[in-house]
């Protein structure tokens, strides 16, 4: 059956994360939301020390699913902190992606990010972002793109058929 997942985390927070005692980037596979109409809301998530044992590696890894994020953290990661792949449809506000292996998001060019504003996405080992070129627009500077290891957007395969503005947010694209 078809179906989401609502964290509702906006009062006290809700935490995902390792069982270690000394925890580390991978300790767990972390967050998987999958389906074809899957609705899923995240308010006031934290995931941690996830990553492990996949190819995607990711905190949180979003597939052929619909994800609307908010006051959510997402830190510490193998891999990327947040990757959405085939006909994923994401939204995120006001989130933390920080301290992750890679980049902090990645949206693959299946993917459609159709909301980003207000988040932080710092301190990740390969940069901040991977988007496809119609979503550099949705950049601006509500959002704080540096310091990561590698100051750098990474703009992936794709066209772009109308005119639009890369905004200067202190990385490279």
């Amino acid at each position: 059956d078809e179906g989401g997942l609502i964290v509702d985390g906006h009062t006290l927070g809700v935490l995902m994360t390792s069982d270690e005692a000394a925890p580390a980037p991978g300790d767990w596979h972390g967050l998987k939301l999958f389906g074809q109409t899957m609705d899923s809301t995240l308010l006031g998530l934290t995931v941690e020390y996830a990553g492990g044992g996949a190819s995607n590696e990711s905190g949180i890894y979003v597939y052929n699913a619909t994800v609307a994020m908010d006051s959510c953290v997402v830190r510490d990661c193998l891999g990327r902190g947040l990757y959405a792949a085939y006909g994923s449809i994401l939204t995120v506000t006001n989130t933390e992606l920080s301290g992750n292996d890679e980049v902090g998001l990645q949206m693959a060019t299946s993917g459609d990010l159709v909301g980003f504003s207000g988040n932080t996405v710092t301190n990740n080992g390969a940069g901040a972002l991977i988007l496809n070129p119609g979503e550099l627009e949705l950049l601006d500077s509500s959002s704080v793109l540096v310091p990561n290891d590698d100051e750098v957007i990474f703009v992936s395969n794709g066209t772009i058929s109308q005119d639009t503005t890369w905004r200067d947010l202190g990385a490279r694209y």
